[in-house]
């Protein structure tokens, strides 16, 4: 009885193991096609301490949809990309973080280490293609959701949720980028 026991935890660890090495590998393969998450649970540049976004007003990168300026930090590297909005308390209520990204792509974005909610916008070229409202951040343990656009995006803009609504945004509008 006792050897039977050992060898069926023998087996539920052999097991536990293949599960972790194909979920790493398809991770490492995710990873290296760029998809690329807004948030995802990684020790980056100070990632595990909880900072607020200051205005980004005094920076001059904007972009401008239905009449409205959205200061932007612009994430156009992988470490930007992968750090994103994580960690941070609020951020101001016209500010914004720009992705862009090399090509177009169906990138799926994740709420992991949010701590407020957004809402995106998908655009490729100048022209809105997709929006999603109102994302909340996880909580209370609650598992991180995960969003993708349903068309090809070459950037996308995360704001504070409400205000896609608030401004008037609508798929099929251009939008002004002035980024620097």
């Amino acid at each position: 009885m006792n050897k039977n026991i050992k060898l069926f935890f023998l087996s539920i660890l052999i097991v536990l193991a293949i599960m972790a090495i194909a979920f790493l590998f398809v991770f490492e393969k995710n990873f290296k096609n760029n998809i690329v998450f807004s948030n995802p649970n990684q020790n980056i540049t100070n990632a595990s301490s909880t900072t607020q976004l200051t205005s980004t007003s005094s920076n001059s990168s904007f972009v401008l949809i239905n009449g409205h300026k959205f200061y932007v930090e612009v994430a156009s590297t992988t470490e930007k990309q992968i750090l994103g909005l994580s960690n941070r308390k609020s951020m101001p209520q016209d500010d914004g973080m720009l992705f862009v990204f090399s090509s177009p792509g169906i990138y799926p974005f994740w709420m992991n280490k949010m701590l407020f909610a957004l809402d995106f916008v998908w655009i490729n070229g100048d022209k809105i293609v997709d929006i999603t409202e109102q994302i909340p951040p996880p909580l209370n343990g609650n598992p991180t959701i995960t969003i993708s656009p349903h068309f090809e995006v070459d950037k996308v803009l995360e704001i504070n949720a409400g205000q896609i609504k608030e401004n008037g945004i609508k798929i099929g509008q251009k939008i002004i980028f002035n980024i620097n």
